[in-house]
């Protein structure tokens, strides 16, 4: 629930990726095994990075709508989620991988509210937020604005 989500990012101990990565593996498999969904996690060299409480609850349920969206909708066998360093030319990337077809649209395409709500969290975080469909999968990406020296 999302009170939990809100007291788990207040608590300074949980301010890394580390942190992240642990609370997100736990979430996502207690919707994606049930499913027979296999979850991939990424595990990135950027544990040392600090995230504030609005970032942290911010990621939490973006991801948490991706795997329902996923699960709900993709008829998909594996899910990936990683994290992309940032590099000389870019920042930081957060991803959401599927594998899925998604099950063809009906006429109310749109009306559900989930998309519109991780584009408001990215916006909520200074982040741009993109999804990119093809017939292997979907991917969510959540990319923090390039650090220039």
């Amino acid at each position: 629930n999302h009170l939990s989500d809100i007291v788990w990012a207040l608590k300074p101990d949980n301010h890394n990726v580390g942190s992240i990565i642990a609370r997100i593996r736990e979430q996502s498999a207690m919707l994606l095994e049930p499913a027979g969904i296999k979850l991939h996690i990424r595990d990135s060299n950027l544990f040392t990075q600090a995230f504030n409480e609005v970032m942290l609850k911010e990621i939490l349920l973006i991801t948490k709508e991706a795997i329902h969206n996923i699960v709900k909708h993709s008829g998909a066998k594996n899910v990936y989620i990683g994290w992309n360093p940032p590099t000389k030319n870019a920042g930081m990337e957060f991803y959401i991988k599927d594998d899925g077809i998604w099950k063809a649209k009906s006429d109310h395409v749109g009306s559900g509210s989930g998309v519109k709500n991780m584009e408001s969290r990215a916006a909520k975080m200074g982040t741009m937020f993109s999804i990119l469909r093809s017939d292997s999968g979907t991917t969510i990406t959540i990319k923090w604005p390039h650090a220039s020296s």
